[in-house]
């Protein structure tokens, strides 16, 4: 006997996020990203501006889960290892991937 396509499809969308409680998983993110992910990344980017050297090269921030995606250029060697370690530093992030180019290096 099955159930009929209505009441099947309201007893999926009460189940589905106890499952995926269950599971530890949570549902995907939009095309917008997840509002939890953009806060973090507003927090990484706030600690960012808060050091005047870096300001000088655009570096960009995407934040999806505990994880930092930084991507952008720097100065130095030096620059690029401070941009990881304050990244770190922030609450809530605890993997970090610094992907920037050393800008000095480059031949234009």
């Amino acid at each position: 006997m099955s159930l009929p396509p209505l009441p099947r499809r309201l007893l999926t969308a009460a189940l589905l996020p106890l499952l995926l409680a269950a599971c530890g998983l949570r549902p995907p993110c939009g095309p917008g990203g997840c509002a939890a992910d953009d806060a973090l990344a507003a927090k990484v980017r706030t600690a960012l501006d808060s050091h005047p050297a870096l300001m000088v090269n655009p570096l960009y921030v995407q934040v999806i889960g505990d994880a930092a995606y930084v991507t952008g250029g720097v100065d130095s060697d030096l620059e690029r290892q401070e941009v990881h370690d304050i990244v770190a530093a922030v609450p809530g992030i605890k993997t970090v991937d610094v992907s920037v180019s050393i800008l000095s290096n480059m031949n234009f």
